[in-house]
């Protein structure tokens, strides 16, 4: 690599080269000024203190998507006002407990992509995280003791694609804080009723890609005031239940399921919503006798599914539909004014 001299650079990009190594110190001579560097896409495997020593006004690192397997418990010393720190899509199996010791303005964190097992309860000690994705590694439980050092701060978090396999009330009870919660592809068989309950400011929720096969109203409970996006897709669902009254709920996703009808007060529960994505289920026909009670419905999908015949009234009195998605259907017959 080309030396650096002093200078007022604030940036550096050293993305997509083939960089699998960086001198000692470094950096240093940009150490005052530096705010971002990104070494994104190269193969670095390992980095240490002296490594990124020097950067004391950094506040965007990107890792992600190097070869990464380790990082020494102080490669971050040096930059410890770090406010976001992406190491997605590396080969991270452990996390030392002390890697964010002294990193008290992180906000942002991305582990998506590695071969984590486990967080360790006090790796966030120091930190006030905001948003924390660790989808897509090889968590077994939800990490309820690391998390609950950021039970004021955190308000997204992304755990899908991971081996959580049960969910509890006293596992997220801390995170009242949390706005945006995806646990999505996960092997989640059990969630006890209550589960959501302390998740007063929740607005969006994703539990798609679990094979739970049932849905419980008592799940959502105390979030269906102000829940404004829930995904239930790919869940093995042969019906839904009748669900208590969502005041604000704008997004509703059942896609991928077995499902062969929606309740009869369905509409009634969710008028508020904006988009329903029914799509590749077993339903026979719209179900138009709902539509009048979503009367701000503007976006429905229900391709493939097993409907044949798309009539005059199949879509009556959505009339402020702008996104209709009736593709892969087996239909035999569609009458002229079926939209209007």
């Amino acid at each position: 690599m080309i030396p650096l001299s002093s200078s007022s650079i604030e940036g550096i990009n050293l993305s997509y080269n083939n960089i699998s190594y960086i001198a000692p110190h470094f950096f240093t001579p940009i150490g005052n000024t530096l705010l971002e560097l990104d070494l994104s896409y190269n193969k670095l495997q390992n980095l240490s203190k002296a490594q990124l020593d020097g950067m004391k006004f950094l506040q965007r690192l990107h890792l992600e998507h190097n070869r990464l397997e380790s990082l020494d418990y102080d490669t971050l010393r040096g930059i410890q006002g770090v406010q976001m720190v992406f190491l997605n899509g590396n080969s991270l199996r452990d996390i030392t407990p002390d890697l964010f010791e002294g990193c008290t303005n992180l906000r942002v964190l991305s582990l998506h992509g590695n071969r984590i097992r486990a967080l360790p309860d006090s790796l966030f000690k120091d930190s006030k995280l905001e948003i924390l994705d660790v989808g897509d590694n090889l968590l077994v439980r939800f990490p309820e003791s690391a998390l609950s050092r950021t039970s004021t701060t955190l308000v997204r978090l992304d755990l899908s694609c991971n081996s959580i396999s049960s969910l509890s009330p006293t596992q997220l009870e801390a995170l009242t804080r949390l706005r945006w919660l995806n646990l999505a592809s996960n092997r989640i068989v059990v969630i006890a009723d209550g589960t959501f309950d302390g998740l007063q400011n929740l607005v969006h929720l994703d539990l798609s890609g679990n094979p739970l096969g049932r849905i419980s109203v008592q799940w959502f409970e105390s979030i269906k005031k102000h829940l404004l996006h829930l995904h239930l897709s790919n869940m093995s669902l042969e019906s839904l239940p009748d669900f208590a009254k969502f005041s604000s709920l704008l997004t509703f996703n059942v896609s991928r399921n077995f499902l062969t009808y929606l309740p009869t007060n369905f509409g009634v529960n969710v008028s508020t919503l904006r988009t329903l994505d029914i799509s590749t289920n077993e339903i026979p026909a719209p179900p138009n006798t709902i539509w009048h009670t979503i009367p701000r419905l503007s976006s429905v999908s229900l391709q493939s599914n097993p409907i044949r015949v798309l009539s005059n009234d199949s879509f009556l009195q959505l009339d402020r539909l702008h996104h209709l998605d009736v593709s892969a259907l087996p239909l035999e017959l569609i009458q002229v004014n079926r939209i209007t």
